[in-house]
Parts: structure tokens; C-alpha cells; sequence
């Protein structure tokens, strides 16, 4: 009995509990809730704690095997700099010649992701290194640039992921390495739920130490090595092509997005669900091989279950459903035929559910989620925000590719320099049209949908929604705002510009100033004079009037934009990319020129 069972939630049910315990007992019947064991069984593990729940059969691994600690593997944390803010950049922060060479890639605690994480952060080691020695903790040194697999100390459960060479591990993603046993093994067991039911039990928080991880048993040898290993580089393979079309991941390459961008919007959240449905797929098999393995019980196995997230690849692949899957999964899936009524009742099922993850969705259907995956495709069963997310993500990849980060494979359009201006001659939309026209077979299609999952057209929504409602929300490391598309907007809104971060240098202000806001002011103060006689006179034209009120207002709000940037001129203002992102747009904030300003993008943040 304990307070983590809801049937034994406070004071008065455990009483009842108690008595309702001592009755079976006194009747000879057998109770969930009592746990017979042999106390020796604690010696066997680390600093004897009293896991009486775990029962004989989970605790007999400690007996049987020996810990991961016990000359296994090599476990320890890595690097903490002292000074984050100064030695640790986003990887889109720094200019890419500089990736792999000054900086290196940083394994710190990350996402939740299982067999791999996004990478996204970098260490100055090149630039840094002798400092960081002298005033931050530099541990396991000789691990450092080693492949070799990392486990998650922060979390609700294990997860271990797969690292690969020329990169330093943080003090939060301990470095586990081995050389009797392959990454892949060691990537087996540190996932699986059996791992998770062990360690939460050793410690219950959601911290885990470098000690809970060398106390957990582990097989020597396995019967099915050879599958474990090739199912977790599946699951490896899967996670890292996911990584490869999500902007913020290192990873993130142009040529693979663009080539799954071919029939429509749906196409790209197609493929990445496939993705994630085969690592859920090899990651269920993989669990089942390995309870095999140790030799738990189906009793044991629903105990550990209880807990931890469930194995959906128990959970059929319908045949009507035209699923593909490598040939590494056949042994691990069952097939079966359903009549038209059950799928049509899953479909109806997944149509009520929102935006539910894979599994969520697998459990709830009692399908598998690779057909789950596949009947969200083919019912076109993707929600709203879905729609509205992935579309922002393919003109997020367009206006990359405008100012030369990208490389799509296909020749879209590009910009002769870092600065991006909407103006009355539709020059933004015909950019955007074309890029999306020679993406996709049917671009004209495309663009409808696009521009009614945005509810604007395209040019539209990147000059008023993408900065704060995309591009800001996805820049955003350590609860800082690190945009790399810097929107610039005259008070109200008459003159609006995008300036690529990496492009800006001493000579960006007053090409905008000169190149930019000049003409436009020329242009206006033209037509403003033919206007002005136009509607001298009696009875002037009222639609010649409104406009004439029109452009004198954009006028003068363009002007108080120019004066802005003239002052910033006289201040020298530029980017210095040593300070990093943030701290360089708190410093072209402090003149108001964003198109929404850093306090309304933080709110912790005021000027």
C-alpha cells in the first residue's frame, strides 16, 4: 500500500485497505497488494532500497545479471560551462561555417525524444575551452567527441539517445559507453520499459543520477541481438529523418522537406507521422524482445505497463489500410483483415480526437499506429492547427530559401540581399507563388489550401502573422525570443520589412535607408503632389480625397520610421553575433522598430 495508488489515496482508505488486506489473508486467498520476497534479494542492489512492489520476479534481476555499473559500462556526466549564456549558442545563431569547428554540437538534457534527440545546441569549445576549465566543470573529458549513447537525467522516465562523434555531452545527459556491449544494445534496454519500471523505482523523482543508471542489471549476451540491433537503428534512422524536416534541429535540411512536398500540404504531415509510426512500431517490438530476454512474466509485464506508456505494437495493422514498413518489422506485427464497419468506426473514432499524439490515437482505436498514420492520410482526419502549423512551416522554408539559407534542390527564387520588403507591387506574393508553384505538382491547389489553413493569402500572413505567431514561437531557446527573420514596421504599419539576422552587417541600415525607404518616401511624396492637385478645386473627387489622406498618413509614418533608423544610423547600430541573438534584438528593440516588440513576444521582458 502505498499513497501512489489511488485506491489508497488518504488516511481513511488506507485503514479500510488494511482491513480488507488482513481478511483475505486470514481467508487464505492471495491480495494484489501483498508482496512476498526474500529480503537478501535487496543486497544485491546498490544502497538496499526497500522495493518490496517490485516482487520476487523483478527483483531477481538484480540477483541474475550484473549492474550496468559493474565494469559494464562507463557512465558519467559531462560538461557544465559556468556561463551558459556565454558559451552556449542555438545552432541558428551561429554562421554555419563555424558548426563542427568553434562550436560543438552540446547533448544537453533536450527534449523527450527516445534513440535521438534534435540537436540544437552548440559550445563554443574552440573559442572557450581554456575558460571553461578554469570556472566551469569539465568531467569525463576523455569521452568528449565519442560516439556513444547519452541518457535524459530530468524526466518522468528513462530515455536514452544515440550520439554521434565531434560531440560533448552536458552534466544533465550523462555519457554511457561500453565495450562489451553495442550502442544499439545499450540503447535496447536504456528505452525500454523495463529500464523506465526499474529506475523509477530506485529513484522516484524526476531526476536521475549517474548511480541509478550504473545500479540497473543487464544481460551480457542476447538471443536476439542481431534484431534488437537492427530495430533500434530503425528507430535511430526514423528519429533522425523526423529531426532532418524540423526547422530548429540542426539537422534540418531544405533538399528532404522539398521532397516530400509533392501533392499537397497534408503530404509533409503524412510522411512525418510515417516516420514516427515505424519508431513506435520497432520501439514496441523491441520491448517485447527484451521482456523475452529477462524472461518477465505477461503479470509482470501489465504491472510495468501500468505506469509507463504502452506498447501500441501489439496492436494490429489493418490489410485494407496499404501500410509500408521496412522488412525489419514483418516478424513484429500482426496483419489483419477488418471489415469496412470496424475501420469506419476507427476513422469516426480518430475524426473526434484533437490533435492526438500516435499513440494516443493507437490506444484509443486499438489499431496500430502505422494505421493509424495511414487513416489519418487517407480521411484527410488532420486538424485545423495541423493544417495551419504545416502550412506556416513550407513559407517558413520558402522565406529561408529567399534569403539563401536553404537549399531546396529545386530553383526557387532567391533575394539579392538580407532584406525583404512588402510594397504596393505584389512583388512578396509573386515570390511566394512561384516558390510554391515549383514545390509542389499542382502549386495553384496548393496555395488555396495554404491560404485557407492560414485564413489570409500568403502574403498576408507572414507580413502579419508569421514573425509573432510563428517564426518567434518556434525561435525560442530557454524562454528567450531568437528569431533569425527580423520584422521591421513603421509605426503604423506602412512600410514592413524581413532582414535575415546573418545577413545584417554596418552597411544593412542605411541600404535600407537608401535602397528602400527612400524611393518609397519619393514615391509617395510624387503622388501625394499629383493628388494635391487633383482636388484643388470645388467638389473634389471623395475617393481622391481618401486617398490623398491615405498617403499623406503613410508618409508621415514613413518618415518617423526614417528618422528611427537615421538615429540608429548615428548610434552605430548593427549586430555583434558574439553576444548571440537575444541580445542583440533587446538592442535594436530599445528603438521600437520591430513589428511586435519584445515585451508583447515575453512578457517577463520590458524595455
Amino acid at each position: 500500500m502505498t499513497h501512489e495508488q489511488e485506491y489508497y489515496k488518504n488516511y481513511e482508505r488506507k485503514i479500510a485497505g488494511l482491513q480488507e488486506i488482513a481478511e483475505s489473508l486470514r481467508s487464505g486467498d492471495d491480495h494484489d497488494d501483498v508482496y512476498i520476497f526474500s529480503q537478501s534479494r535487496i543486497d544485491d542492489i546498490g544502497r538496499r532500497p526497500f522495493l518490496y512492489w517490485f516482487g520476487e520476479e523483478t527483483l531477481r534481476l538484480f540477483t541474475d545479471y550484473e549492474a550496468l555499473g559493474d565494469g559494464i559500462a562507463d557512465i558519467g556526466v559531462g560538461l557544465q560551462t559556468d556561463n551558459d549564456d556565454k558559451f552556449v549558442r542555438k545552432y541558428w545563431e551561429v554562421d554555419k561555417s563555424e558548426l563542427g569547428r568553434r562550436y560543438i554540437r552540446y547533448q544537453m538534457s533536450g527534449t523527450d525524444a527516445e534513440y535521438y534527440d534534435y540537436p540544437t545546441d552548440y559550445v563554443d569549445w574552440g573559442q572557450g575551452e581554456e575558460e571553461m576549465k578554469e570556472t566551469g566543470w569539465v568531467r569525463n573529458e576523455k569521452f568528449y567527441f565519442n560516439q556513444g549513447v547519452t541518457f535524459r537525467r530530468f524526466g518522468n522516465y528513462f530515455v536514452g539517445r544515440w550520439l554521434p562523434k565531434n560531440s560533448i555531452f552536458h552534466d544533465k545527459a550523462p555519457f554511457v559507453t561500453s565495450e562489451s556491449l553495442s550502442e544499439e544494445i545499450l540503447l535496447a534496454n536504456l528505452n525500454s520499459t523495463l529500464y523506465r519500471y526499474l529506475a523509477n523505482g530506485l529513484n522516484p523523482g524526476i531526476n536521475f543520477e549517474v548511480g541509478d543508471a550504473e545500479r540497473l542489471p543487464i544481460k551480457s549476451s542476447y538471443n536476439n541481438e542481431e534484431t534488437l540491433t537492427k530495430l533500434t537503428n530503425l528507430c535511430v534512422s526514423e528519429r533522425r529523418s523526423v529531426s532532418e524536416i524540423y526547422e530548429i534541429s540542426a539537422d534540418f535540411n531544405g533538399e528532404a522537406v522539398a521532397a516530400v512536398l509533392n501533392k499537397d500540404v497534408s503530404s509533409l504531415l503524412r510522411v512525418e507521422e510515417a516516420m514516427k509510426a515505424r519508431k513506435l512500431a520497432a520501439h514496441g517490438a523491441i520491448d517485447t524482445i527484451l521482456f523475452n530476454e529477462y524472461e518477465i512474466s505477461p503479470e509482470t509485464r501489465d504491472q510495468m505497463y501500468e505506469q509507463l506508456p504502452k506498447n501500441t505494437a501489439r496492436f494490429p495493422v489493418a490489410t485494407d489500410a496499404h501500410v509500408e514498413y521496412p522488412d525489419v518489422l514483418s516478424d513484429h506485427i500482426t496483419i489483419k483483415d477488418f471489415d469496412q464497419d470496424r475501420l469506419n468506426e476507427a476513422v469516426e473514432t480518430l475524426s473526434e480526437m484533437d490533435t492526438p499524439t500516435l499513440r494516443e490515437a493507437a490506444l484509443e482505436t486499438k489499431l496500430s499506429p502505422l494505421t493509424v498514420a495511414q487513416l489519418r492520410y487517407d480521411h484527410d482526419l488532420y486538424t485545423a492547427d495541423e493544417y495551419t502549423d504545416t502550412a506556416g512551416r513550407i513559407v517558413s522554408l520558402i522565406v529561408g530559401t529567399l534569403f539563401g539559407r536553404w537549399d531546396t534542390g529545386k530553383d526557387l527564387p532567391t533575394l539579392d540581399d538580407e532584406i525583404l520588403s512588402f510594397g504596393d507591387d505584389k512583388q512578396v506574393e509573386s515570390l511566394l507563388y512561384e516558390a510554391v508553384d515549383l514545390l509542389f505538382t499542382d502549386g495553384q491547389a496548393v496555395i488555396s489550401d495554404m491560404e485557407s489553413a492560414l485564413s489570409r493569402n500568403l502574403e498576408e500572413w507572414l507580413r502579419e502573422r508569421f514573425f509573432r505567431y510563428h517564426h518567434v514561437d518556434e525561435y525560442k531557446p530557454r524562454g528567450e525570443r531568437s528569431p533569425i527573420y527580423w520584422q521591421l514596421e513603421s509605426p503604423n504599419g506602412a512600410f514592413s520589412c524581413f532582414i535575415y539576422y546573418h545577413g545584417i552587417d554596418a552597411n544593412t541600415l542605411p541600404k535600407l535607408r537608401g535602397q528602400y525607404l527612400d524611393p518609397r518616401i519619393g514615391e509617395l511624396e510624387n503622388e501625394l503632389e499629383t493628388l494635391n492637385a487633383q482636388t484643388n478645386g470645388d467638389n473634389p473627387d471623395k475617393e481622391l480625397l481618401n486617398r490623398k489622406g491615405k498617403v499623406q498618413n503613410d508618409l508621415d509614418d514613413i518618415r518617423e520610421f526614417r528618422d528611427t533608423i537615421d538615429e540608429m544610423i548615428d548610434d552605430g547600430v548593427t549586430v555583434d553575433v558574439e553576444k548571440g541573438i537575444w541580445e542583440n534584438i533587446k538592442e535594436w528593440d530599445q528603438y521600437d522598430i520591430l513589428e511586435t516588440g519584445l515585451p508583447k513576444l515575453k512578457s517577463s521582458y520590458s524595455r
